[in-house]
């Protein structure tokens, strides 16, 4: 969203950080759906490098964006 509109230029999220308590939620909720989706789009030639991506981080890390998601899901829920 930050490089295709404007909408992050007044945001104060950092859209570099993803698991930070100042990252976007976004980042955060983007690999969780991707992670999620892995079977429907791995072998789609446009999201390839996506999951290269992912691969590259740790499990660890992994995991971290994971749960930074899934907490973010789940305060929704309370709105």
């Amino acid at each position: 969203m930050n490089k295709m509109s404007d909408y992050c230029s007044d945001c104060h999220y950092n859209v570099k950080q993803i698991t930070e308590p100042k990252a976007c939620p976004l980042n955060a909720l983007y690999w969780h759906f991707m992670h999620t989706h892995i079977e429907a789009f791995n072998n789609n030639p446009r999201t390839r490098m996506v999951y290269a991506n992912w691969q590259k981080k740790s499990e660890e890390q992994q995991q971290v964006i994971l749960e930074r998601a899934e907490k973010l899901l789940s305060d929704l829920e309370k709105l």
